[in-house]
């Protein structure tokens, strides 16, 4: 007696479109960054693969409980296996031309030396020993930031020399140079407050990917801020209001 065709389509189509939508939303979440996978769709792609299985094994039961190994209606387990599997490798194939899978930005790191000089400012000695460092641009050889830890020492009085930490954003992409200099950490007495100044720069001399130039800044704005906690009554008139200088930067080869 032969079987009606009927019942396989009936399983065949639903199995296909599963896997077909899996496979391409597999994809696509393959694509995003890490992190920005909501909870709501992660919960839906577990229980997506929770389904997916259950299909599997319900097939797989009913061939077991009814006719063993025998056809049910033209539909086998391992048929049922074959159209999952191969519907979710078509669909992630489909959502894979559409969609490129998510790979974390290479950020390069070299060694550098820097200098800097500030103008109208007395009590500064520029760092001697002149070592910092060179981060580039996501996946790109092209220099996005210098930084150096020992840009100089700043006499203040009863507060001491306190060593300033200089970093400059070179403004890669046509945005422009910004210059961050602060009193590096440990060197303030404790709950005393943030002291940074920023603020615009204009490069000079830069050569091709920035890997070396000098940045001038004038009138850096005092960005700092007291402790919450205990704060000094004379912050703000402590620290210089602006500060203009330069900076000059060479960085080494790429790590």
């Amino acid at each position: 007696m032969s079987v009606h065709p009927r019942p396989f389509w009936i399983l065949a189509v639903p199995l296909a479109a599963i896997g077909l939508w899996a496979g391409y939303r597999s994809a696509q979440a393959a694509a995003l960054p890490p992190g920005l996978l909501g909870v709501a769709e992660e919960a839906l792609y577990f229980g997506l693969l929770i389904l997916l299985l259950a299909a599997v094994v319900i097939v797989l039961l009913l061939v077991g409980v009814i006719r063993a190994v025998r056809r049910i209606g033209g539909m086998t387990a391992f048929a049922a296996a074959a159209i999952l599997a191969s519907t979710t490798v078509a669909g992630f194939q489909i959502g894979s031309n559409q969609y490129h899978a998510y790979h974390p930005p290479v950020v390069l790191h070299a060694g550098a030396t820097a200098s800097m000089d500030l103008v109208g400012v007395s009590g500064f000695v520029p760092g001697q020993d002149g070592t910092a460092t060179c981060d580039s641009v996501k996946d790109s050889t092209n220099v996005d930031m210098v930084g150096t830890l020992d840009a100089g020492d700043l006499d203040m009085g009863e507060l001491g020399p306190v060593t300033l930490w200089a970093f400059l954003s070179v403004g890669a992409g046509g945005a422009p140079a910004t210059i961050t200099l602060t009193v590096g950490s440990g060197e303030l007495p404790d709950n005393y407050g943030l002291v940074t100044w920023q603020g615009s720069a204009v490069l000079h001399d830069v050569t091709p990917g920035g890997t070396s130039g000098s940045a001038a800044f004038q009138g850096v704005a005092f960005r700092g801020r007291p402790s919450d906690d205990a704060p000094p009554s004379d912050f703000y008139e402590t620290w210089p209001a602006t500060l203009s200088g330069t900076l000059q930067w060479r960085c080494q080869g790429w790590q």
